[in-house]
This record gives structure tokens, C-alpha cells and sequence, in this order.
């Protein structure tokens, strides 16, 4: 019996071997170095918001969270300005006509918030909420954070976004619904 010839063996090249190694590579420096913005990421941190300075803080009583509201047409829409927040509805972003309400509770919390009702009211047009804070912080260098309700007591607040006003005295952005609402920046 003849012995069984076999075949010579093939070098490995370069390029079979990078594969192997590249991919799981990239995979691991695309996966690690993202950056996740999600409110529920894993050891993220609170928002940095726009604070008030304690002195001012201590001037003010215990019920000066101004609070405003107003009928809003679902028709016409219509505007409402409380403290440093204002809403303005375009036509239509309501189904029926709504009492609107806005409570600037930054003296309660020592820091620019809002409280916007009733809660989860949900918008079918634009509804921009504008927030003014120039004599505190730069306001280009923050966004509109929303508080996300948990069943926990872990405070949850989400990136919404928001652009300088016009005038550089705040940010406006738009909303999808009511909810509390605070200027920061990342805080990680």
C-alpha cells in the first residue's frame, strides 16, 4: 500500500490573520469607547443644573414658587409665561381646549426647574418650552433635561435637547409632553 500523499500545508497569510483579530477588536473599541446618553446607563450621574446662588436662595420665602396658568385654545393655540419659563402652543398641539399650568419651583429646589401640568399631557403640534437663566450660567452650554418618573426613588433625568435663544438669554426646546422640566449639562 502506497503511503497517502498530503497536501502541503498553506502559510498563514496576514490577512487571514488580522481578520480574526480585527473584528473582535473593533467590535470591543466601538462597543467601549460609545458614549451612552441613556437615563438608565449604568452609573450615570444627575445632570449639573443651573443653581442658584445660596444668598439669593436665602432671601426668598417659603411660597415664592411663582405659578401661573391659563386656558389654552385648541384651535388658536396660545402662550404662557411664568417666573423665568414660557410655553407656547402652536395650533392644534392640543386636542381640546386645556388649563395649562406652570410652576417655576427653582426657589423650592436651589436650582432653574419647572413643573409643567398636567403631567403627561401629550402634544399633536409644536409646543416649545423656553427657559431664561443668562444671570446664572451660559446658556449655550446646556440642554433641557425632563425628570423620567420610576417606581423607585432614583432620580432619572433625560436629555431633550434645546438650542440658545435668539436673544442669548436661555434655551428653547420642543416638548412631547408635560413633566418637570430643568436647563443642565452632563454630569459624567
Amino acid at each position: 500500500m502506497a503511503p497517502r500523499a498530503v497536501p502541503p500545508r498553506r502559510p498563514r497569510s496576514w490577512r487571514g490573520w488580522s481578520h480574526h483579530i480585527s473584528v473582535p477588536l473593533l467590535t470591543a473599541l466601538s462597543v467601549g469607547c460609545s458614549q451612552n446618553h441613556s437615563p438608565y446607563a449604568p452609573g450615570s450621574a444627575i445632570p449639573q443644573f443651573v443653581r442658584v446662588p445660596t444668598e439669593q436662595l436665602a432671601t426668598l420665602s417659603d411660597d415664592s414658587d411663582p405659578h401661573g396658568s391659563a386656558l389654552i385654545s385648541a384651535q388658536d393655540g396660545g402662550s404662557l409665561q411664568v417666573g423665568r419659563f414660557r410655553l407656547d402652543f402652536a395650533p392644534g398641539a392640543l386636542l381640546q381646549d386645556t388649563e395649562i399650568s406652570i410652576t417655576d419651583v427653582t426657589n423650592s429646589v436651589g436650582y432653574v426647574q419647572c413643573r409643567l401640568e398636567p403631567e403627561g399631557t401629550v402634544f399633536h403640534a409644536r409646543v416649545t418650552l423656553r427657559a431664561d437663566f443668562s444671570d446664572l450660567a451660559t446658556p449655550t452650554q446646556y440642554t433641557m433635561y425632563w425628570h423620567v418618573p420610576t417606581p423607585t426613588s432614583q432620580e432619572v433625568w433625560s436629555d431633550v435637547g434645546g438650542d440658545p435663544t435668539w436673544d442669548g438669554r436661555g434655551i428653547l426646546t420642543h416638548l412631547q409632553h408635560f413633566s418637570d422640566y430643568a436647563p443642565g449639562k452632563a454630569g459624567w
